[in-house]
């Protein structure tokens, strides 16, 4: 029954939290009440935008009662005011999250290394008392969220304080990223009773393959018994992968070997293009689709608040910055050559309000170079560092997407 007065009724417009997004060859629809994406060819695009501002013509009815169907548009035999609130600005970028690199310092030399560490000391420059001003300067713009990275933070004498000093500070999730191969376990009291996290990297499920890339003999071994030992004492710890030449036969293995163990793990990352992961003889050849890192179909979901919030700011970098151990600012630690400023020179807040910093975070797909043609513009996550290492153009298109906006085909890899 309702199908029929469907039928008969002469006006449509989309239903709250629908969007329509024109693409350069196709368009899209999305759905931000439950998160899906439709692709549109032009015809489909120019029906449903028109049919908002005149009647439906005869000759589109079948499609119109299909989108009706899904749920899509709602009709009338009236002419319908376009909904109050279906479009809006999202909400400027705040700081949520920073990265202190407390030590440029690490036990280990590992193949990849973002930051390009040696054991040796380095140029570190922020001690103790400049890592809890920028603290206190981040949590009072907002921060509710810090890492502690190197090198290897366990290397760093204070360490703990600071992780102390975060917590009474008000940051509700706190978390260090470690390769666990100096965890003592008397520290396993504390790092419990603080409600700190814990992320690590395993390379392998293979003590060799693992070695090999940390340039450590008994590194894997090490690693391995300190992620047991969180996770019997119930420490939350997450473990990344990364993908190169050196691993990319186990990785299938590694996956399995981590979903074993229990313990929370992301999917592997092809290794990233900063520091030592620049180097050509570990980039990974031929990888299966899954852990290629590569966007090969549409498979996105986004919701109201993140697509106007992409709308407006950058989908990965807004809301985030690094410290480095030099006290230097940049949007994200696999952007070093990109320094906002330097928080022992002005102070963290005084970084953080210049225009350098509001253009990072404000870089969205509508600025970025065959992106802003393609009509998944607003539901893609963003890399902008991926693009830059590529060539230094800040505005490229990610060397992961195989998408053709121009075509409306996604590429073969």
């Amino acid at each position: 029954m309702s199908q029929d007065k469907s039928k008969s009724s002469n006006y449509i417009r989309l239903k709250e939290g629908c969007v329509l997004v024109k693409g350069r060859a196709r368009s899209a629809l999305y759905d931000l009440s439950d998160g899906k994406v439709y692709s549109l060819n032009r015809s489909a695009y120019k029906v449903l935008e028109s049919a908002q501002r005149r009647v439906v013509r005869r000759r589109y009815r079948g499609f119109i009662d299909h989108v009706i169907a899904m749920g899509l548009v709602e009709t009338s035999d009236t002419p319908l005011a376009p909904l109050k609130g279906a479009h809006g600005d999202g909400a400027e970028a705040a700081l949520e999250f920073i990265w202190l690199e407390v030590t440029s310092r690490c036990n280990l030399t590992c193949l990849h290394c973002y930051g390009d560490c040696l054991s040796a000391p380095g140029p570190d420059r922020m001690d103790g008392k400049a890592w809890k001003a920028v603290m206190l300067q981040a949590r009072d713009l907002g921060c509710s969220q810090v890492q502690f990275i190197g090198g290897e933070p366990f290397l760093k004498k204070d360490l703990f304080a600071l992780v102390d000093f975060a917590r009474t500070k008000g940051y509700i999730f706190v978390e260090i990223f470690s390769n666990l191969t100096l965890l003592k376990k008397e520290r396993i009291p504390f790092l419990r009773e603080s409600g700190v996290h814990i992320a690590t990297t395993l390379y392998s499920a293979h003590p060799e393959t693992h070695d090999l890339i940390t340039g450590t003999t008994g590194s894997h071994a090490k690693t391995l018994a300190a992620i047991n030992l969180l996770k019997d004492n119930d420490v939350p710890v997450r473990v990344a992968v990364i993908a190169m030449k050196q691993n990319q036969d186990d990785l299938s293995a590694t996956v399995e070997f981590l979903q074993r163990m229990g313990v929370q793990y992301k999917f592997p990352d092809p290794v990233r293009p900063t520091g030592r992961g620049c180097s050509q003889e570990i980039q990974p050849l031929n990888l299966p689709p899954e852990f290629s890192g590569r966007m090969i179909e549409a498979n996105f979901w986004i919701n109201k608040h993140s697509f106007y919030y992409n709308k407006r700011n950058n989908s990965c970098w807004a809301g985030k910055v690094a410290v480095t151990a030099t006290g230097e600012v940049i949007p994200c630690i696999f952007a070093r050559d990109l320094v906002i400023g330097n928080c022992l020179e002005k102070g963290l807040a005084a970084v953080l309000h210049g225009n350098r910093l509001k253009g990072f975070w404000g870089l969205t797909k509508d600025q970025v170079e065959v992106c802003q043609d393609c009509e998944y513009r607003y539901a893609c996550h963003d890399c902008r560092p991926l693009a830059y290492a590529q060539g230094g153009d800040l505005y490229a298109k990610s060397p992961r997407c195989l998408y053709d906006p121009y075509r409306g085909q996604w590429r073969k890899q």
